[in-house]
């Protein structure tokens, strides 16, 4: 289940700027991300960071506190992991979170991304994402940012992507129905076909 809470809070309002819990072992883009992010710390006090062992290792929230956290997010880094695609940068989707995806990641394994119309926070380097968000959190407290990239777009973005991603959905279970043998395809109650 999700936090409906957060869900239609806009950015400003989420008391996180950002967050993101996962492993690093092993992984070179986290290892990265996590150093950036947390070599500031007027960001790392406007998110959450959990660093992990490894999946499933002790500390490690429960799927409930999770969706929580990324519900109470303006942010979701989503750094390579094992695979270059990442199922965070769906998790961020439906939390109504915006992905900042590394650049080098867009036109390999996120290049559906822009294909499906989502909006994300595009970044070159991690230095680059720690500048971004640094600019947000200086907007939150009234400090006006840097003139880049603002909490208003922020919240556009949201609104923009929760209706991508509600559209995309019709369209997988319409997919599914069609493939299934179901009639009438998208919103529940379809039967099946007999044949």
């Amino acid at each position: 289940m999700t936090s409906p809470a957060w869900r239609g809070l806009p950015p400003a309002s989420r008391p996180l700027l950002w967050s993101w819990a996962g492993s690093t072992h092993r992984k070179w883009e986290r290892i990265e991300m996590v150093r950036q992010l947390s070599a500031a710390p007027g960001l790392l006090s406007r998110g959450a960071l959990q660093e992990l062992a490894g999946f499933k290792s002790p500390g490690m929230q429960s799927p409930m506190r999770y969706s929580d956290l990324l519900h109470r997010s303006a942010l979701v880094p989503v750094p390579q992991g094992v695979a270059c695609e990442q199922f965070r940068l769906y998790e961020a989707l439906v939390a109504g979170a915006v992905p900042v995806v590394a650049e080098a990641h867009r036109h390999t394994c996120m290049a559906h991304v822009p294909l499906l119309g989502f909006k994300v926070l595009w970044v070159s380097t991690w230095t680059e994402a720690r500048a971004r968000m640094l600019e947000l959190a200086e907007e939150e407290e009234g400090g006006g940012g840097g003139g880049g990239l603002r909490l208003a777009d922020l919240a556009e973005w949201q609104a923009h992507n929760w209706a991508r991603y509600q559209h995309v959905m019709d369209l997988v279970g319409q997919q599914f129905a069609r493939a299934t043998g179901c009639v009438g395809g998208g919103g529940g109650g379809g039967e099946l076909e007999s044949g």
